[in-house]
């Protein structure tokens, strides 16, 4: 058993697969951020919730950058020039008694930009879901019964 046990070849190491350039050039920008002398700088290695030395700094932060968020964001906040709004016109224009907008996600300024209208309902797939990617992945039903709750509040 012993002569076997000798004889027998010694497994060889497994190595890992090599890694393509752009596989290699992100991981050497990477690794004096997680291991290296920018570590202090990686924020995602303190706790949830402490990312900032205090709740001040952290409200203090999100209140001074409000204005530069709201510019960023309102391009795609606003209704004007997109699809929506060009139907949300197009059924003002023909008259038509009744529009459900049915959206994966809609912004507080898209809602107030749509509750001036009398006849648009607004439907958003995220508020009927506990976590957002929860939308994404059951899209199909909860567009069906959004549609079915549109259908529903015009037929009373």
């Amino acid at each position: 058993m012993t002569e076997i046990a000798r004889n027998a070849p010694t497994p060889a190491r497994a190595r890992p697969p090599r890694m393509s350039l752009p596989a290699r050039l992100c991981l050497a920008l990477v690794k004096p951020v997680v291991n290296g002398p920018l570590r202090r700088f990686n924020s995602r290695l303190r706790p949830i919730g402490q990312r900032y030395e205090s709740y001040d700094n952290y409200q203090a932060d999100r209140l001074e950058s409000m204005d530069e968020y709201r510019e960023l964001l309102h391009p795609h906040c606003s209704f004007e020039g997109k699809t929506v709004g060009g139907v949300v016109e197009w059924a003002a224009d023909a008259g038509v008694p009744h529009v459900a907008v049915i959206a994966g996600q809609v912004s507080d300024e898209a809602r107030e930009e749509l509750a001036v209208r009398a006849n648009v309902q607004v439907l958003a797939l995220t508020d009927r879901v506990w976590q957002g990617g929860e939308a994404f992945a059951r899209a199909g039903v909860l567009v069906e019964e959004a549609a079915l709750e549109a259908a529903r509040l015009v037929t009373g």
